[in-house]
């Protein structure tokens, strides 16, 4: 897919433009950056519908660090699911305790008829997730991911890919 236009920069966090992240999302336009509150822990489980960058360790909104974000899944379905086609960034974020009865606890990235995607991963932990299959990253096929800083552990799969799943 081509890259989405320029967008605009959304704070998340105590202080910030929206309170939560998904109240971001649901506002953000292809081409924005979500900048989230670092040193936090946002206890929510997301669907990513437009190609967008979140990038965790905001030091401008309420706590003032620049340590990474987590997204919390709370136990229950993915962390993040994320559309196919899109260009998603994810960067200095923790993802975990996410519990998917499918695939991708952590994240699922999802790929097919609308087009390829792409999904980036900087300075991403993804621990402590569970899923059927893929219990930290689910990654559909013909989708590309890339990352630097990638750390992916204790996670589990009820069937296989306890870490991840790729499909080819």
């Amino acid at each position: 897919p081509a890259a989405p236009p320029p967008g605009v920069e959304r704070t998340v966090g105590r202080g910030c433009d929206y309170a939560t992240l998904g109240e971001a999302l649901a506002a953000a336009d292809p081409g924005d950056t979500l900048l989230l509150e670092g040193g936090v822990t946002f206890h929510e489980n997301v669907t990513i519908g437009e190609s967008v960058a979140l990038e965790g360790g905001y030091k401008g909104c309420g706590s003032g660090s620049a340590d990474p974000t987590t997204i919390d899944g709370g136990g229950s379905g993915q962390v993040f699911e994320i559309a196919a086609g899109l260009r998603v960034t994810l960067e200095n974020l923790g993802v975990t305790n996410g519990d998917s009865g499918n695939g991708g606890g952590g994240i699922r990235f999802a790929a097919g008829a609308s087009g390829t995607g792409n999904l980036t991963l900087t300075n991403v932990a993804i621990y402590g997730n569970s899923a059927k299959v893929g219990g930290g990253l689910w990654v559909g096929r013909d989708a590309q991911v890339t990352g630097v800083g990638v750390q992916i552990h204790g996670n589990s799969a009820l069937d296989y890919g306890g870490g991840v799943r790729l499909f080819g």
